[in-house]
């Protein structure tokens, strides 16, 4: 009981700023898959520390910490990207256009 509690206050807080994260991230103009990966692992170690037992706590607990998740994060973000090199982030030009009157299009 007493590591869902401290799990969860830690979970809380390291959620909060991972959503912080994620709309620094999408206000700059970028995908936040790593942090969302990171989120979703959070959300595995608060179901892993509700879980009874000392090996769902351990790897619970181990999933708080930013560093090995922020690397089970990446290592899942490059796996996906080699299986599917087609959800890599676009390049994105910007340009001007005008748009000519149908009236000069020659007729058909």
């Amino acid at each position: 009981m007493l590591t869902a509690v401290i799990g969860s206050w830690f979970i809380k807080r390291q959620g909060l700023r991972t959503i912080a994260e994620i709309q620094l991230a999408q206000s700059k103009g970028l995908l936040p898959a790593q942090q969302m990966l990171e989120g979703m692992l959070l959300l595995l170690a608060g179901v892993l520390l509700l879980t009874p037992g000392l090996f769902t706590d351990a790897v619970g607990f181990s999933l708080l910490l930013p560093g090995l998740r922020a690397s089970l994060a990446q290592r899942g973000l490059n796996g996906l990207q080699a299986a599917r090199p087609d959800l890599r982030q676009p390049n994105v030009y910007e340009g001007d256009f005008r748009r000519e009157d149908d009236d000069s299009l020659p007729p058909r």
